[in-house]
């Protein structure tokens, strides 16, 4: 599980937004941040109102997630093993 933080706009800012990586198939999902209630349960404080935007959003997360691991990993054959 990784935490991200989305910045729309230079103007809002949206933090605690997970990716979720399922171990049976690979499948990536959002979770939207969440606050606990106080009955022990969760809400999300956060979330993409159509299905749409949503779909927009986790393509650009994953997209840009993707670039940042690749760079890491790039970064770490040019450093070689310590």
């Amino acid at each position: 599980m990784s935490y991200v933080s989305v910045v729309f706009d230079d103007v809002f800012l949206v933090k605690g937004i997970k990716i979720i990586e399922r171990p049976s198939d690979k499948k990536r999902l959002l979770a939207m941040p969440t606050r606990a209630r106080a009955d022990g349960g969760y809400e999300d404080i956060a979330h993409p109102i159509r299905p749409d935007f949503r779909e927009i959003l986790a393509d650009a997360i994953f997209s840009e997630f993707d670039r940042q691991q690749e760079q890491s990993a790039q970064a770490d054959e040019q450093h070689g093993p310590d």
